[in-house]
């Protein structure tokens, strides 16, 4: 007896060593998947002599399960094949079984003579659950989900088929904190496993607009591989329909973002519909603390990290109501945009090229049209003066708007009839202008000067009325009286001055005969025999001259800018003029090389034939070019090709419409309307001037 007394005496006392010590330990509790062969760990120093395993936290009662002495294994356990033991002491289980499911007690021998060390370790049996996270009821088998409920609805969390059991808790996150809401637990038993619920009636209060519940379970078995499952919920009563758009214009194939707050809000949702009235379905939601929890349902679409929608090229597609509600522990709210897709492009007035400065000569009545293609959104046009306090001597009546569908854009043309009232001015500059969205894009307008030149005034014929009281009283007598002496007066001024213009040219004809000169008389097979005089080349030369004055002393360096014109000779610079040298008489092949100035044009004997084709981006300076060498020939510039020119003809293709030959347009757009000459003399010197000098310079 007192040798036992002995023995457990310093068995107690290993044992309090033991407890202190990390050499040797078997971590506690271990758990043991039912159905698979586990083992249960110990760390034991190297070179002991014996280990002993026992099946309760009382050996001295029980006989060992398995031991390991000498590295010879021994024990029923291990007969059995129930259990084996590792040579580092550790125990191996080779089918767990409940009843595995206990404490288990380990003894370690160092030597024969020594006392043991004696470890007690705690093995639970587990089973993992068939879905390895808490489920959430709403959310259709899935660990995280978007659900639009009412408040006051209820959310139910479980884990079924586990063990040991799992705790459940249900708490709300909002910028990375988690509090506290009520739920109702319950744990069922399932003879072998165990079934956990956790339900919650604070799925979403009145108050809030998004709100983020999250079911978290505890368990260390390491049954589960997802600890936590969550619901994004949207409060139902939420109407984004009720809320004022923000129209937002997107150029099409462009980038587009969209903001949702001011503020960095922790959640967001963007939803969209293409109509006006329509239901907004769902484009994705985003959580924003921590590992961000975000879900894009549609294409395209990305959650940017400050709550932002974007979208990196937009298409008529995604035209729509875009609305947002966002939420944090401060702020909450919602935004809608009403996004516009829309493709740019510019009016054109008929007659004009576009981006360029454009005059057309017309009378004080006429048509006009402008139009614009491939636009959208659809837009309408309309006339009118650049500068409002001219609206006045202009009308225009009969507008007729054509709308074609192209697809995805729009063709859009507007016609109309014009009046321009009686007025001392020969230019009005107009625009047409497109009515749409208020976007810069749309700001663009085709402007140009409508040059009124060659047409007599309008006169209204007076219409006899017997004057009475009334008539008198009105003040219409005396208006009637004087537009008739205006009549009388330009009509006795005309004939004068044709009369002083015949009797010139007859003293003219004098003079000439008495110096020896005598007329020319030519004769034309086509024409027949007529006398024609130098008189007559003379004054159709002085009238060219008067009409290119009238155009190069108009330049507006900044276009429509019409309280300062400037002489072309004052704003012309000479510019980078290159000319192509072809190779071999190959149209298209050969090297561009450059001419000393403009005067080269004509005179550069590397230029060898008699056609000028002259080209460049509009804005280049084209047309001031041509105005310059107007100017050159005129005022006969020393440096220029044309100072030997007789007759130099400029005349804008565009004009050419409706002309019925070279000479009527020549007539009425380069001579004044009182002019002496017609046609025919036109016609005739400018054959004769062709056939007999070749100095005729037509541009």
């Amino acid at each position: 007896m007192e040798t036992c007394g002995c023995v457990l005496m310093m068995i107690t006392i290993v044992i309090s060593h033991s407890l202190g010590t990390n050499a040797e330990r078997c971590p506690s509790p271990q758990y043991l998947e039912l159905g698979k062969t586990q083992e249960i760990q110990c760390l034991f120093q190297d070179g002991f002599y014996a280990v002993a395993w026992y099946a309760s936290n009382d050996f001295r009662e029980s006989k060992s399960l398995i031991r390991l002495v000498n590295d010879l294994k021994q024990g029923n356990g291990y007969t059995t094949r129930e259990f084996d033991i590792q040579m580092d002491g550790s125990l191996t289980i080779n089918n767990v079984t409940l009843q595995h499911d206990h404490i288990f007690t380990v003894l370690k021998f160092q030597s024969q003579d020594d006392s043991p060390v004696i470890l007690v370790v705690e093995a639970i049996v587990t089973v993992k659950p068939i879905v390895n996270f808490p489920v959430i009821d709403l959310c259709e088998g899935k660990s995280s989900c978007f659900k639009q409920l009412s408040p006051g609805s209820n959310a139910t969390c479980f884990v079924r088929g586990a063990r040991p059991v799992v705790s459940l808790t249900w708490v709300g996150r909002i910028d990375g904190e988690d509090r506290n809401v009520l739920f109702d637990t319950s744990v069922t038993d399932n003879n072998s496993t165990f079934t956990s619920l956790a339900t919650t009636s604070s799925a979403v209060s009145y108050s809030s607009l998004l709100s983020l519940l999250v079911c978290k379970a505890h368990t260390s078995a390491g049954i589960l591989l997802q600890h936590e499952s969550i619901i994004f919920v949207e409060n139902s009563h939420i109407d984004l329909s009720n809320v004022s758009p923000a129209t937002v214009y997107v150029e099409r194939d462009s980038p587009l973002q969209l903001p949702c707050s001011e503020t960095n809000a922790s959640l967001i949702v963007w939803k969209m519909t293409k109509e006006m009235n329509g239901v907004f379905h769902m484009i994705g939601y985003a959580a924003y603390f921590g590992a961000n929890i975000s879900n894009i349902y549609l294409e395209d679409y990305v959650l940017q990290s400050d709550g932002s929608l974007k979208l990196s090229q937009a298409e008529t597609k995604h035209e729509g109501l875009y609305g947002c509600v966002h939420e944090n522990k401060d702020a909450r709210g919602t935004v809608v945009y009403n996004v516009v897709v829309f493709v740019a492009s510019s009016p054109v007035v008929h007659g004009c090229t576009l981006n360029q400065y454009c005059v057309l000569a017309t009378q004080y009545e006429g048509n006009l049209t402008c139009s614009v293609t491939g636009i959208r959104p659809n837009v309408h046009l309309e006339w009118k003066t650049l500068d409002d306090r001219d609206a006045s001597l202009i009308m225009f009546t009969d507008q007729k708007t054509t709308i074609n569908r192209n697809g995805e854009t729009y063709d859009v043309q507007i016609t109309s009839k014009y009046k321009i009232q009686q007025t001392s001015r020969n230019r009005l500059t107009l625009e047409c202008k497109i009515l749409g969205p208020s976007i810069t894009a749309f700001s663009s307008t085709a402007k140009f000067d409508l040059l009124i030149s060659n047409v007599q005034l309008p006169t209204s014929q007076p219409t006899k009325t017997k004057p009475t009281d009334d008539f008198v009283a009105t003040g219409h007598k005396p208006m009637w009286i004087l537009g008739v002496i205006v009549v009388i007066l330009l009509t006795l001024l005309s004939m004068l001055n044709i009369i002083l213009l015949l009797k010139g040219r007859r003293r003219k004809g004098k003079r000439l005969k008495k110096n020896g000169c005598q007329k020319i008389m030519i004769s034309m097979d086509d024409f027949g025999e007529e006398e024609y005089s130098f008189d007559i080349k003379n004054v159709f030369i002085s009238e060219l001259k008067a009409k290119y004055q009238d155009l190069y002393h108009a330049i507006q360096p900044i276009p429509y800018v019409r309280d300062k014109l400037h002489c072309v000779d004052r704003v012309f610079i000479e510019g980078g003029i290159e000319y192509l040298v072809t190779k071999d008489n190959i149209c298209g092949q050969g090297t561009w090389k450059k001419l000393s100035s403009h005067h080269s044009i004509l005179s550069d004997p590397l230029v060898k034939s008699n056609t000028r084709i002259i080209e460049g981006e509009p804005g280049y300076g084209k047309s001031t070019l041509t105005l310059q060498l107007a100017y050159d020939w005129c005022n006969k510039i020393n440096d220029s090709y044309l100072k030997n020119i007789d007759i130099l003809i400029i005349l804008r293709l565009r004009q050419l419409k409706g002309m019925g030959s070279i000479f009527e347009a020549i007539k009425r757009l380069l001579l004044p309307m009182d002019s002496i000459l017609n046609e025919s003399d036109i016609k005739k010197h400018y054959v004769r001037t062709y056939v007999r000098s070749g100095s005729f310079r037509w541009i």
